[in-house]
């Protein structure tokens, strides 16, 4: 990796926010039982939750953050806490992953709260795209996992442009992201003030 990519890595892991329009993304803290409440409050949450069910133990949520310390020092993956502009509150949650990976990253886990303010979540997950495509200079993100169930995430992702069907099974589409199709589409939404990540210290 050439020295620019290197710093641009270390940014992102020495960065305690990365700062969009819509939000701020404040790394989880490993250590605070109060982030654990809040992982398991939001992945708790009755509607439109298409996650994994997992346990619903505080403990095993402390335990999880436990062992997802030490990915998160092999530089593997980042666990994000969503801060919510417009409602002044942390509304959702979202890792990125396989950030050790050469050419290829990957986004995972996004959850937000029934009453997030709606543009967030494309504001987020296109501000990861401009991290992994832009300033990590990534050739591929994904695949991440929808359930065919999810029909209106699947047309969110329809509507953006940006991603394609690359595998399924007989419950759920695989999706990824090519750094050409991200080019093609991100500048419509920067116009809007959609996609621009920047690091705080």
């Amino acid at each position: 990796m050439s020295s620019k990519l290197d710093l641009e890595l270390k940014k992102l892991f020495e960065s305690q926010t990365i700062a969009g329009n819509t939000f701020n993304l404040e790394q989880i803290n490993f250590e605070s039982i109060e982030d654990a409440k809040l992982i398991l409050d939001l992945r708790s949450r009755k509607s439109n939750n298409y996650l994994k069910s997992g346990s619903t133990s505080l403990q095993d949520q402390i335990e999880y953050l436990r062992k997802y310390q030490s990915e998160f020092e092999r530089r593997e993956q980042i666990y994000f806490k969503i801060f919510d502009k417009s409602k002044n509150s942390f509304n959702g949650l979202v890792r990125i992953t396989e950030l050790n990976k050469k050419n290829k990253f990957g986004w995972e886990s996004m959850v937000v709260s029934e009453d997030v303010t709606p543009a967030l979540p494309t504001d987020v997950m296109l501000s990861i795209f401009n991290i992994g495509f832009e300033k990590l200079e990534k050739q591929t993100c994904g695949p991440w996992v929808v359930t065919k169930e999810n029909a209106r995430v699947l047309l969110w992702h329809k509507k953006i442009g940006m991603s394609k069907i690359c595998a399924e099974d007989e419950n759920c589409f695989y999706l990824s992201v090519n750094s050409t199709d991200y080019f093609k589409h991100i500048d419509k939404y920067k116009t809007i003030g959609f996609g621009s990540a920047g690091f705080v210290n």
